[in-house]
């Protein structure tokens, strides 16, 4: 029995579109900022994710999905424990845009959810411009969302579920116009409850550990 069109589809938009495998960093994230100073930052961030590929075999279909967002941060820098820290809310407005084979799914446009974040710096030394960093991340899924949004691609803004993270990150100056920065993490993931599957039903979506 042949599959139909739309299941196939579905099926390699499922494999194409996976949750994000890493914590976003921006530039000088890495970097400690002064005690006692508040800050306010909007960032702006854009993605394309395409080239489908199954065993290592590039797909015909031209799926592609834009992902715009606009990010509002709002911290508070800090001492702890003679140690430089850092607290943060971040927000973000997210624009979601199918191309290609996928043109005519539905887009999707919203507030994300709300990530809270701690970070402190074991070891900083603003001479040298040498940073190492730990950070734990909680996001609440505050963001806007609907289950049949995830009938044949997941566009919604929010992602119906809990996400935690802690991360290490280290940065050195190179020079005076660049820093180098490396950061690993791991993720852990609450379950959503309202998602299609691409069978047509909802079910509970699970990840594991990252």
């Amino acid at each position: 029995m042949t599959p139909k069109p739309r299941s196939v589809t579905a099926m390699l938009v499922a494999a194409l579109l996976r949750p994000a495998q890493a914590v976003d960093l921006l530039p000088t994230d890495v970097i400690a900022p002064p005690p006692g100073i508040t800050t306010v930052q909007l960032s702006y961030l854009s993605s394309r994710r395409g080239d489908l590929y199954r065993d290592g075999v590039r797909q015909p279909l031209d799926t592609r999905l834009t992902v715009d967002q606009l990010l509002l941060r709002v911290g508070q820098a800090f001492t702890w424990r003679a140690h430089p820290s850092f607290a943060y809310a971040q927000l973000a407005e997210r624009h979601l845009e199918p191309g290609g084979a996928l043109s005519s799914l539905e887009r999707g446009s919203g507030l994300g959810d709300l990530t809270l974040v701690l970070a402190t710096w074991p070891y900083a030394d603003r001479e040298r411009g040498r940073y190492a960093a730990v950070a734990g991340y909680v996001t609440r899924p505050t963001g806007s969302y609907d289950a049949r949004r995830t009938l044949s691609l997941n566009t919604n803004p929010g992602e119906n579920r809990y996400q935690a993270a802690v991360q290490a990150g280290y940065s050195h100056r190179l020079g005076s116009r660049g820093n180098a920065m490396t950061a690993f993490d791991v993720q852990w993931f609450g379950d959503n409850d309202g998602y299609h599957r691409g069978t047509g039903r909802i079910g509970t979506l699970e990840q594991q550990l990252l």
